[in-house]
């Protein structure tokens, strides 16, 4: 939920998290956006699988579903010193989300998976809705940041579109206006 310094705190909630190592086409995507069949991460090539369901939240960590397994565990925490120990926090929906103050939260991803910044194909989906509409929101962050220039952002643009930067270069904003406090899917398929 934030950049890699830190900046452009998401306000909102984000649900089933996906990293996977090759880029999904467009009907894989729609079949896997649902969630509810599970995939052998191994045979999917899904590296990274977070879903936030409470058996899966042990410790202040969201455990990997995906074939990294606890190498690459999500650690909640905040991006400053001014963060409350619990946040970012699980709160009940239909299913479980992981919700985000648009202040400090993040989740952080200790094994960063490299092949999802820009330089390997990939496939980064999530589910998130947002609580705030006026600010660009960082949904998620990949890769070691500007130093090896090595990274994928997916992020809500001040307009309210979806955008993308790929090797921190500017990318496209596409797709509805999605601060509108409805649940979003949104896909990054980079081959």
């Amino acid at each position: 939920g934030t950049h890699v310094d830190g900046s452009y705190p998401f306000n909102g909630s984000i649900d089933d998290f996906r990293i996977y190592d090759h880029a999904l086409n467009e009907a894989q995507i729609q079949a896997d956006m649902g969630g509810f069949e599970v995939l052998d991460p191994f045979a999917a090539g899904l590296q990274v699988h977070l879903d936030f369901e409470p058996e899966n939240y042990v410790g202040g960590q969201v455990m990997n579903q995906g074939s990294l397994g606890p190498v690459a565990n999500g650690t909640l925490g905040a991006t400053g010193s001014s963060g409350e120990a619990s946040d970012p926090i699980l709160v009940p929906l239909v299913d479980q989300a992981m919700k985000f103050d648009g202040s400090d939260d993040q989740v952080v991803i200790t094994g960063n998976p490299k092949t999802a910044t820009g330089t390997d194909d990939f496939t980064t989906q999530l589910w998130f809705r947002t609580d705030t509409t006026s600010a660009r929101q960082d949904l998620f962050t990949v890769g070691a940041g500007a130093a090896t220039n090595e990274a994928s952002i997916l992020y809500i643009d001040t307009g309210g579109q979806v955008r993308v930067d790929l090797a921190f270069t500017s990318g496209f904003s596409a797709g509805p206006i999605v601060t509108d406090g409805d649940w979003h899917h949104a896909a990054l398929s980079y081959d």
